[in-house]
């Protein structure tokens, strides 16, 4: 009896299923490039506008001023990490949404509200990554 051989395009198929239109943040304990990475996967993930030198998401018709507590919403809904798990004889890829610290929070908001200049010259720039409106 001939086993069927699994289709490596099938498997990213069904990895990117399991996604929901949701973005893969990949932490590296590096601060700066982690900061990097979560704007990337944050300015990814759903539609964030410049809006007057502010963060703004248009989230189901509405603009609403990104804040804190709304950073925290985006990032627990839509951004996600992977990791690898033996399931005994096979390995898989599971998705975990990520939780940011409060100090992460923090500093998500305290490099929206630098100005747009230092934000592209730290590197940071959510605002930058977002179309200007």
């Amino acid at each position: 009896m001939k086993t069927a051989k699994k289709d490596p395009a099938s498997e990213e198929t069904s990895m990117d299923d399991q996604l929901n239109g949701r973005t893969v943040y990949a932490p590296q304990g590096q601060d700066d490039e982690d900061a990097d990475a979560l704007v990337d996967a944050i300015a990814g993930a759903v539609r964030l506008f410049n809006y007057a030198g502010r963060p703004i998401w248009l989230n189901e018709g509405k603009l609403i001023e990104v804040n804190q507590n709304v950073f925290r919403e985006i990032i627990s809904k839509h951004v996600v990490t992977a990791r690898l798990v033996n399931r005994g004889t096979d390995w898989a890829c599971e998705y975990s949404p990520y939780t940011p610290s409060e100090k992460e929070l923090r500093a998500l908001l305290a490099r929206a509200e630098r100005p747009l200049a230092v934000q592209r010259m730290r590197g940071t720039s959510l605002l930058g990554r977002v179309p200007k409106v």
